[in-house]
Parts: C-alpha cells; sequence; structure tokens
C-alpha cells in the first residue's frame, strides 16, 4: 500500500494515481504536484482522474485499472486535507496481448523540467508493461513510444490548468541524529513541470515482500 502523507508546501497539493494489477494484492501509484490556486474540490480530483484515465488507460490492457485518485492539500502551516475522487474505476482498454511482464517492470515515464539537479527530476513507474511491446532487452516498440509519447503530451495539457510540479522531499526530519546535514521539517520549494517524457526502455524496480 502506498504511503499516503508527507510534508507539502502550503497551497500545493499531492496527487495518488492509486494503480492495480489484477493478479497483484498490493496497489501501487503514481505521485504528482499540483499549485492549486485554491482548495481543492472533489470535482477538481474527479477531472484530474479523468485526464489520466482518458489518455493512459488506453495504453494498457485489462489486467490493470486506475482505482481512484487520493488528493493531499496543505492548507496551511498546520492542516492538511484529503481529498478523494468519486469517478468509477478505470480499466485498460489496450488491445494488445494480455500477457505482462512481471509486476517489477514498468514503464518509464519522466517528469521534465527547466533545472538541472536529480533534486528537480521526477518519475512515474507505470504497472502493465505487455510483453509483445519491449523486445529482448526491454526497449519499448517504435509505435509503443509513439502512442505513449502522444498520450503524455495530451495529459499534460489536460492538467495544466492545476499546474503540474515536483513536490521535493524536505532535506531531513528535525531531530535525525542519524543525518549530518542541514534539519529542516519544511519542504523545499516545489519545481514546475514543463512535459512528461516516456522513455524508450522500461524500468525495474526492487520490491519488498509484505511479510
Amino acid at each position: 500500500m502506498p504511503h499516503y502523507w508527507r510534508p507539502l508546501p502550503a497551497g500545493f497539493g499531492e496527487g495518488f494515481f492509486r494503480l492495480r494489477i489484477t493478479s497483484d494484492p498490493n496497489e501501487m501509484a503514481n505521485t504528482i504536484g499540483f499549485d492549486f490556486a485554491t482548495e481543492p474540490t472533489v470535482a477538481n480530483v474527479n477531472a484530474i482522474m479523468a485526464a489520466y484515465g482518458t489518455r493512459i488507460m488506453p495504453l494498457l490492457t485489462n489486467v490493470t485499472s486506475l482505482d481512484g485518485v487520493h488528493m493531499l492539500y496543505q492548507a496551511d502551516a498546520n492542516n492538511q486535507l484529503a481529498v478523494d475522487s468519486t469517478n468509477a474505476v478505470v480499466p485498460g482498454t489496450y488491445a494488445g496481448t494480455t500477457a505482462i511482464l512481471p509486476p517489477n517492470s514498468a514503464y518509464l515515464v519522466r517528469k521534465k523540467t527547466l533545472f538541472a539537479g536529480k533534486r528537480n527530476r521526477g518519475r512515474w513507474y507505470v504497472p502493465g508493461v505487455q510483453d509483445a511491446d519491449v523486445n529482448e532487452v526491454g526497449v519499448l516498440l517504435a509505435a509503443r513510444i509513439t502512442a505513449w509519447q502522444s498520450a503524455l503530451n495530451g495529459l499534460f495539457t489536460d492538467l495544466a490548468t492545476f499546474t503540474p510540479v515536483i513536490i521535493h522531499s524536505v532535506l531531513c526530519e528535525a531531530g535525525d541524529a542519524s543525518h549530518t546535514g542541514p534539519h529542516s521539517d519544511t519542504p523545499l520549494p516545489p519545481t514546475p513541470i514543463t512535459n512528461f517524457e516516456i522513455d524508450n526502455i522500461i524500468a525495474t524496480q526492487r520490491r519488498r515482500l509484505n511479510r
């Protein structure tokens, strides 16, 4: 189960796209920050979910689903709100083979910004890679790269109303004696996202068993 809490700058939100593979008991999430002008509503969160469902789920087969969006919003220094989508679950509709690679294999989507450095980059691991859509060394077929990039361009346009950003982790928690750097519970300033980009090679993740 994804961890649905962390410090956010006041006035910003972080959305969790809740994803599932039918045979996997564990939920997965793609996250993204937003610079909301006002407190997000259920209608806002439903619109964000609809954008992802419309653009991304047609690239995934029906063994995957978008179960919802969980949105955190930092109203002020002391109050963090949660808003959940009420849309129906969106199944994948890609007509390709339903044979998928193991769940630690994923499409790698990069959240691009105008700035260099690791703290100004982000990524999504999107589950449900179809075996037939990659070659023997994990490179996506050209047609799939084109389809993904077109969908991601559309998704970025759809989400632009809510100003997508990368929200960085705090430097480290105050009182953490194991860290020799500066201590702060204050989140670092977010970085605006300029576009999404599909990587031509699939990614793998280390995954722990929940035992």
